[in-house]
């Protein structure tokens, strides 16, 4: 879906219409983006919602930084939280960042902020996360204007909990998305002799024929 999305510019002039019968999806609106024809709305929201991690991020910045018009910062965060929760650094940043700048409020202050703050940290970092660098990340708080009650000793506990899970959850889904890409890989591997094999006797018959 995500490649049909980035690929649509070259079938400009094509007229698009979604497969039927389609999935429950709402295209992104044309106000955000540069694809009057939809193909590329069409497959890229689809992509996102079904939780891949490069459409949901381009989601999350197009609805931050629309062609046209105000952002949608709700759905910017939406977005943006699923791409984060599959692994991407820059996403979970972008929240984190989002919550410190007052953009994004589906969670508290110091709940969007630790969360996805600390996971950025984890994702970068093999799912480490130091007393340094906490401790720098408090200090953001400490100096924002609505920031006390994220100084509190539960909060940020609750925020490095939390930021643990969703590393887990992620690492967890990986793990096993590499084990079976792996275990395909062996198997194709295995076959190159067969295939290797075919092929030298297809082309020992043509010049046979020749």
């Amino acid at each position: 879906m995500y490649a049909a999305s980035i690929t649509s510019e070259g079938r400009d002039g094509t007229p698009f219409t979604p497969p039927h019968p389609p999935p429950v999806v709402t295209p992104i609106a044309a106000r955000f983006m540069n694809d009057d024809r939809g193909e590329e709305r069409y497959w890229l929201t689809r992509a996102a919602d079904a939780g891949y991690w490069k459409g949901a991020g381009s989601l999350s910045l197009s609805y931050s930084h629309p062609k046209s018009g105000p952002p949608d910062y709700a759905l910017a965060e939406h977005y943006g939280a699923i791409a984060a929760q599959a692994g991407s650094v820059g996403a979970a940043s972008g929240i984190g960042v989002g919550y410190n700048e007052g953009i994004y409020h589906s969670l508290p202050l110091c709940q969007g902020f630790y969360n996805y703050i600390f996971l950025q940290r984890r994702l970068r970092y093999d799912g480490e996360l130091t007393p340094d660098a906490i401790f720098a990340y408090v200090l953001q708080m400490k100096k924002h204007a609505d920031g006390a009650a994220c100084l509190k000793r539960e909060t940020i506990d609750a925020g490095i909990a939390e930021s643990k899970r969703l590393y887990d959850a992620w690492k967890a889904k990986y793990d096993e998305q590499e084990r079976q890409k792996k275990e395909l890989y062996d198997k194709a591997r295995a076959r190159i002799p067969e295939v290797k094999a075919a092929y030298d006797k297809a082309v020992a018959a043509n010049k046979k024929k020749e």
